[in-house]
């Protein structure tokens, strides 16, 4: 006597994931977890580069004050650093002539970073 079982074929198979449908959903998720990481890291490159910049920004706008404290004139070209308490942040001041007399403008430079050399540019027109 040959003995069946009772239970159709298609229910046999629904108990479960088969071993195919586990490996590409493991695929499709390693996909998203690689992605979510390198969107991220380029999150956090472009954070630091912003970050970055506005320190410039500030250290120029200081910068520009205190030159035109110390007192500015056509011939003004001055460079140097922001010390110990900004490091890798240089600057550069030269006064150009305009077409207006007795007017002149300053280009003050801010730049940092070592191997992709960044700056931020403040411009302003004096009267002496």
């Amino acid at each position: 006597m040959k003995h069946t079982n009772s239970q159709p074929d298609h229910k046999k198979r629904s108990r479960g994931f088969t071993i195919i449908e586990v490996l590409v959903a493991l695929v499709l998720l390693s996909i998203a977890v690689l992605m979510t990481i390198e969107l991220t890291t380029q999150n956090q490159e472009a954070l630091s580069m912003t970050h970055l910049q506005d320190t410039a920004t500030l250290l120029a706008r200081e910068k520009l004050f205190e030159l035109e404290q110390d007192g500015l004139s056509a011939s003004t070209g001055k460079s140097g650093d922001f010390g110990s308490a900004n490091p890798g942040f240089t600057w550069e001041a030269q006064a150009h002539s305009t077409n207006r007399l007795n007017s002149y403008r300053l280009e003050l430079i801010v730049t940092w970073g070592k191997e992709k050399k960044r700056h931020v540019t403040l411009e302003k027109i004096f009267t002496e």
